[in-house]
């Protein structure tokens, strides 16, 4: 019994039929017969049958060793991302996930900038959505992520800043003379922002929910731009936060302007799993992260 052979039973049991299931891998459909049959004869069972009506349907021995195969695919993904981990290791590689936004406030090149002050250590940086870049980071398809609040308890995390998020309105708009926003502002209102599997659209729901706050129509986009739009065109309050909204892309526009909301923050940190313990060249990188966001930081403070 070899992967092929488990993967050719797969198809077959997941299409039902030997001649889709060959043009699909692609092989002979004699070949692929052939192949089911050898893996039968090595089993001791039969794994496909004829029913009445002449078409092929898995046993009750195929259906146990599709969830074998079930596990098996598991079991090798996870050693396959063990390996990838341990050259990583041996590389002095920094597999390095991102919530989306995180890496656009700090600027990409601060990957090239950590690698010049230490030769052959290079960072690998990949931008996820919040709950898929937790997932890969607790699959250990990462060594360390730049994550969001709240953050996971199986995660270790060093908070990095902590940003006032808020909302663009347009200066006709009457809550543009306020100095920042009430959750009460938003009853009836229409708002864009990220949608599910973002941390800040889980967090603000909650907050409407709790205050029996009652909001108009959610536009949900992963996109600053449409929720830059969206307040443009009036149509409603369009999600950001401080450093973008005072970047050169958005702070342009005079009859615009964005307001925090109070006690509402989209907060920073840098994580790994609590069961790994940092390596050397990680922990310089953790520390690196926290005295470029402190700059960036003080830079928005001058401000």
């Amino acid at each position: 019994m070899n992967t092929d052979q488990l993967s050719y039973f797969a198809l077959v049991y997941q299409i039902g039929s030997y001649a889709t299931a060959a043009k699909r891998i692609p092989m002979s459909t004699q070949g692929l017969v052939k192949s089911i049959s050898s893996l039968e004869s090595e089993l001791g069972v039969s794994l496909f049958e004829r029913d009445e009506h002449g078409n092929r349907v898995p046993t009750r021995y195929a259906a146990m060793l599709m969830e074998y195969v079930g596990h098996w695919d598991n079991d090798y993904a996870a050693l396959t991302r063990g390996f990838e981990a341990l050259r990583a290791q041996e590389q002095r590689q920094i597999r390095l996930g991102s919530s989306l936004g995180i890496i656009g406030m700090i600027g990409l090149e601060f990957c090239y900038e950590f690698s010049s002050l230490h030769p052959g250590v290079s960072i690998t940086p990949s931008e996820l959505r919040d709950d898929i870049c937790d997932q890969a980071l607790r699959d250990k398809s990462f060594d360390l992520s730049l994550t969001l609040a709240p953050f996971p308890p199986d995660f270790i995390t060093l908070p990095l800043c902590s940003i006032p998020l808020s909302f663009w309105i347009p200066l006709d708009d009457p809550l543009g003379e306020k100095d920042h926003l009430e959750l009460h502002d938003f009853e009836d209102r229409n708002v864009a922002m990220p949608g599910q599997g973002f941390k800040c659209f889980d967090t603000f729901l909650g907050m409407c929910e709790a205050e029996g706050v009652s909001l108009g129509e959610i536009v949900t986009s992963s996109e600053v731009y449409k929720f830059y739009n969206f307040s443009i065109e009036g149509k409603g309050l369009g999600f950001t936060a401080k450093h973008i909204a005072e970047s050169p892309a958005f702070n342009q526009n005079p009859r615009m302007r964005s307001l925090p909301l109070s006690d509402y923050r989209w907060t920073v940190g840098i994580s790994h799993l609590a069961e790994r313990k940092l390596l050397p060249h990680e922990l310089l990188f953790q520390d690196f992260c926290l005295s470029r966001v402190k700059q960036i930081m003080r830079l928005y403070a001058d401000e």
